[in-house]
């Protein structure tokens, strides 16, 4: 009862998060004339066009009507089922029920920043339902070796990527995974690696098909370029640390936890292959060692291929949004080997857990808003600007006219079409027309542009954003 109490809750803030939170610099990027096939070959070669979700919020623009809550539906959607497969997933893993009611609670509070993509326009929070669901018919055909599982892991996989393409290290790593524990308990049922292997073929070759193409158009384009080239640590740890906890970039204690994440993830490894290898002696590898081994290889293949892409083939490392998956990845092996020690040491295992969650309920609770995004705060004023303007131009002839950074003009003319059409003349961005242009009513700009050219014809209305933009009205 208590996880339907927080699923439910859950959703609602959702919900609240998705009516309220503005839309951000990156949603809008949408042509609504653009068909399927269109959306599916990625002819652009961006990065944004997160295939399967491009595809889903086509179909309920197109279907319900074209607004906000339409463009982040199948990310809500997405929001529900990750809920009910990850309880199900815990289920599995843990038989004592305070630890699955506890895990449960701590994979969906861990971080705030993950919880934002349930409420946003992208590919994130689908990709990462699909990477639950796959973990979850995995480790049942860990459990049972019934090949139709494993085939539901691998399409729930594909569709990961088809979300999100760099979900394409988890695909890998589902792989490889596999395969190891097949190497790892080759005594138990060998016949089934051949049936293992055709199935993981077949399901390949498809999904291979499908994201070829917008995949290479991404690489062509130079979109990976943007992401991280100094280290795995540096670049993919430390940004989901600091951005996924939504803490301070202070050097010593993102590096601290950074490292204290890095060596914990270490020792739970060692910890299962030390179980492996003594129950390997005795001859009586359990169940619990196989779900502890696929959980760390399933967090170490990934980690690993980055280090090598990079490597070989200068792909740069993954950073904080694009590298969500391994915040899950770590918090299911976490989690269970830390139940898995708990039935030697049970009291000091359950009082580190309480205190990690209760640190980890305090930091959600503290950090998560219902009016705003943390990679997107300066899209947070948007439409309380245009409708300050809307109410001092009440009585003005003609259209108003306005110019803003480039930060805000996506947003912006988004906002125009949805609540004020046929309010504003063409949007123009600031120095597209010339910083000595006095024909525009207002100007939006971020508070540091210079704009001392235009200041004998203008003055500041208003400070947004804390003071980070600055609406000027014309004199």
């Amino acid at each position: 009862m208590f996880a339907l109490i927080v699923s439910v809750t859950l959703v609602l803030v959702n919900i609240i998060r998705i009516l309220r939170v503005p839309i951000t610099f990156d949603e809008p990027c949408y042509d609504p004339t653009e068909s399927y096939w269109q959306l599916m070959m990625n002819g652009w070669g961006h990065a944004n066009n997160h295939v399967l979700h491009s595809m889903l919020r086509k179909f309920f623009v197109e279907h319900i009507d074209y607004n906000t809550f339409c463009m982040r539906l199948d990310s809500l959607l997405a929001l529900v089922f990750f809920l009910l497969f990850s309880w199900l997933l815990l289920g599995l893993l843990f038989n004592d029920r305070w630890w699955r009611l506890g895990a449960f609670v701590f994979l969906n509070i861990l971080s705030p920043f993950l919880f934002e993509f349930w409420g946003l326009s992208r590919g994130y929070g689908l990709a990462l339902m699909f990477m639950i669901v796959s973990i979850y018919y995995f480790i049942r055909y860990l459990k049972d070796k019934k090949i139709l599982r494993l085939a539901i892991s691998f399409v729930a996989a594909g569709l990961a990527v088809y979300s999100n393409f760099s979900y394409l290290n988890y695909y890998v790593s589902l792989a490889g995974t596999m395969f190891l524990v097949n190497i790892f308990f080759f005594r138990e049922q060998p016949s089934k690696i051949t049936r293992e292997t055709v199935t993981f073929t077949i399901v390949t070759a498809l999904f291979a098909m499908l994201i070829y193409e917008p995949l290479k158009n991404i690489y062509n384009n130079g979109e990976q370029s943007f992401l991280g080239s100094n280290g795995f640590v540096d670049d993919t740890v430390r940004s989901l640390v600091s951005e996924g906890l939504m803490m301070p970039n202070t050097d010593s204690i993102t590096t601290l936890i950074s490292w204290a994440v890095i060596v914990i993830a270490c020792l739970c490894g060692a910890y299962w292959l030390f179980k492996y290898i003594k129950k390997k002696k005795s001859n009586g590898a359990n169940l619990s060692t196989k779900y502890g081994l696929a959980l760390f290889l399933l967090l170490f293949i990934p980690a690993a291929s980055l280090i090598v892409q990079h490597a070989l083939l200068n792909i740069n490392y993954l950073t904080d949004r694009t590298a969500l998956f391994f915040i899950a990845l770590f918090a299911l092996l976490f989690l269970y080997t830390l139940y898995a020690v708990g039935r030697s040491f049970p009291k000091l295992c359950g009082g580190l857990f309480l205190c990690i969650l209760t640190l980890a309920a305090y930091n959600f609770l503290s950090k998560i808003t219902l009016h705003s995004t943390r990679h997107w705060w300066f899209n947070t004023d948007d439409l309380v600007v245009l409708e300050r303007i809307a109410a001092q131009s009440q009585n003005m002839d003609g259209k108003i006219k306005l110019s803003v950074s480039w930060t805000f003009e996506p947003t912006m003319l988004y906002n125009i079409n949805q609540y004020y059409k046929g309010r504003f003349d063409t949007l123009k961005e600031f120095g597209a027309t010339g910083k000595k242009d006095t024909t525009y009513d207002y100007y939006y700009l971020n508070s540091d542009q210079k704009i001392e050219l235009l200041l004998p014809y203008y003055h500041r209305d208003t400070f947004f954003i804390g003071g980070s933009a600055v609406l000027w009205k014309k004199n």
